[in-house]
């Protein structure tokens, strides 16, 4: 009985988690068609946040769930009232000003706390199966998104100096480009940040994709049964 919940359990995390990867596709492709329109980007932030209010209910988060809920519930109503036409002049400028800065911190913020949950669960989870593999590959491109849209919050800053220097702060698209680029030590060398804090952190992104690959590998590799334990298994038919 006890197998067969545990199943059942199993089967929930694994469905949702693939979920959670649809929507951070959705989200991306949001992102990079028109991420540079207000209402683009108010989409996909609704997106996002949907996102991880969906991490924090898998990964059993409960006062996360709460603050990403409520976060969820304040978009839909701000996108609600932005696609429908509702705002006048100034609450229409209102919200794309707390689109583009406030909401996008917190974004950020809530984002960044979500590899962390799932790789909480993950960890948690005996042995490796399609959860748990979904799960990593979810905070995977949880952790390539994160960076991306904190290399946009940086280039929209006051005062701060063009991103990509003269390339200016880069698009929404680049910036994900950029990231993903980053994450997997790819390199392409096309857009390169122009200075400090960005440097530094494309720098910890790349290190943080290595050591998430190593250690998702290691976790993998552990759970696979020994020489030792396969042979001293009992054997059956006989």
């Amino acid at each position: 009985m006890e197998d067969g919940i545990a199943g059942r359990a199993g089967a929930r995390a694994e469905d949702r988690y693939g979920l959670v990867i649809l929507l951070v596709m959705l989200s991306y492709g949001i992102a990079a068609a028109y991420g540079g329109s207000d209402v683009g980007r108010m989409v996909m932030i609704l997106v996002q946040l949907v996102t991880v209010w969906l991490v924090f209910t898998v990964s059993e988060a409960r006062r996360a769930q709460r603050l990403a809920g409520g976060m969820v519930l304040i978009v839909l109503a701000l996108t609600a009232a932005v696609v429908l036409g509702g705002l006048s002049g100034t609450q229409a400028q209102w919200a794309t000003a707390l689109a583009e800065g406030p909401l996008l911190l917190v974004l950020v913020a809530l984002y960044a706390l979500t590899p962390v949950v799932i790789v909480g669960h993950v960890v948690r989870r005996p042995g490796v199966d399609r959860a748990a593999f979904y799960g990593g590959v979810a905070a995977y491109l949880l952790i390539g998104m994160t960076y991306a849209f904190a290399y946009v919050a940086l280039g929209e800053l006051p005062g701060s100096s063009p991103f990509f220097g003269a390339e200016g702060d880069g698009t929404t698209a680049q910036c994900l480009f950029f990231s993903f680029t980053t994450l997997t030590t790819t390199g392409y060398g096309d857009l390169v940040p122009a200075g400090n804090p960005g440097q530094s952190l494309a720098i910890s992104e790349a290190v943080l994709g290595q050591l998430f690959l190593v250690t998702a590998l290691g976790k993998i590799v552990s759970n696979l049964p020994s020489r030792s334990r396969r042979e001293d298994a009992p054997a059956t038919g006989e």
